[in-house]
C-alpha cells in the first residue's frame, strides 16, 4: 500500500514559522523519502477537526500535524468523534514541532522537526495514552498531556493574546497571573475505596497496586475499550489511599452539608 499523508499545518503556531519550516525543512525530507502527501493549511480553529470528523480518511496512511500540541488535539478528537472511529483507530498520527510548548514532541524525545520528519517518513510509531473526560455540561474531549483547571488553564488560554512572545508567552502571563491571583470554587467527587483495596494498597501490592497499574493503556488499547480511559476504576485506584479522616472525605461530608450552595453548584450525581 503506497503511503500517502495528510499534513494539517497551522500558520500562526508558535513564533508563526510554521509554513517556513514545511517547506525548508519537511516538504525537502518528504520527497527525498518519496512519500506522497496532500498539505492542508487551517484557516481557523477546528478547521483540522471538522475535516477528520467528517472527511473521507480512507485516502489516507496517517495523518500529520505541522504545529504546536493543539491541533493534534483537534485531529484526535476530530477522529474519536467519527461514527466509523473504530476503521481508523490504528491510523498513525504525527507532529511536526512548531508550537509554543510542543509537550508531546518532548515527551517523546522528538523535538527536532528534522528529527520528526524521518519518523513520518520511515513510520516509527509507538503508543501513547489517550485520556477521556466528560466535563458538567456534557462535552466529550480526548487529550494525551492533561487535562487542566484554574490557574495553569487561564494561563494557556489567556496568554494566546501575546503569542508573539514565543514560549516566553507562559512565563510571562505566568507571572502576571501570580500576581493577581483568582478564586476559583470548586468541588471533587471520588469513588471511596473498599476495606479489601485498603489492605492491599497498605501491603503495597496486589489488586491496589493493580489497578493503579493497569490504568494507563496504550491510545488503541483505550480506543478498543469504548474509549474510555482513566474511568471509574482509575478514579479508585487513585483514591484508595484516602480514610474516612482524610481531607477528602471530609470535604464530600461539607458538600453533604450544603455547603457548595453559596457557589450555585448542582447537587452532586453519581449517576
Amino acid at each position: 500500500e503506497t503511503a500517502n499523508a495528510l499534513v494539517f499545518l497551522n500558520p500562526v503556531s508558535g513564533k508563526r514559522k510554521s509554513l517556513k519550516v514545511f517547506e525548508s525543512i519537511v516538504k525537502p525530507i518528504l520527497e527525498i523519502g518519496s512519500m506522497p502527501y496532500s498539505l492542508k493549511i487551517t484557516d481557523s480553529p477546528r478547521h483540522a477537526a471538522d475535516f477528520v470528523e467528517n472527511g473521507d480518511l480512507s485516502l489516507y496512511t496517517s495523518i500529520v500535524t505541522v504545529s504546536g500540541d493543539g491541533l493534534l488535539h483537534e485531529v484526535l478528537n476530530g477522529l474519536l468523534r467519527r461514527k466509523d472511529w473504530a476503521q481508523y483507530k490504528r491510523l498513525p498520527l504525527g507532529v511536526i514541532p512548531t508550537g509554543t510548548g510542543n509537550g508531546l514532541a518532548k515527551s517523546i524525545d522528538c523535538l527536532w522537526p528534522e528529527q520528526a520528519a524521518v519518523a513520518v517518513v520511515k513510520a516509527e510509531t509507538r503508543p501513547l495514552d489517550v485520556m477521556s473526560v466528560t466535563t458538567a455540561s456534557g462535552l466529550v474531549e480526548h487529550c494525551f498531556l492533561s487535562m487542566t483547571w484554574g490557574l495553569i488553564a487561564d494561563i494557556d488560554i489567556e496568554s494566546e493574546r501575546i503569542r508573539w512572545a514565543g514560549s516566553a508567552r507562559l512565563d510571562l502571563y505566568g507571572t502576571i497571573r501570580l500576581m493577581n491571583l483568582r478564586y476559583y470554587g470548586g468541588r471533587l467527587h471520588y469513588l471511596p475505596a473498599t476495606p479489601e483495596n485498603e489492605d492491599t494498597e497498605a501491603d503495597g501490592g496486589g489488586e491496589g497496586g493493580q489497578a493503579a497499574a493497569g490504568s494507563s493503556g496504550t491510545a488503541h488499547d483505550a480506543v478498543q475499550s469504548g474509549r474510555r480511559v482513566g474511568g471509574p476504576d482509575s478514579a479508585l485506584a487513585a483514591t484508595q489511599h484516602s480514610s474516612t479522616n482524610s481531607s477528602v472525605a471530609n470535604i464530600m461530608e461539607r458538600t453533604d452539608q450544603g455547603a457548595d450552595v453559596p457557589w450555585g453548584l448542582p447537587a452532586p450525581n453519581f449517576s
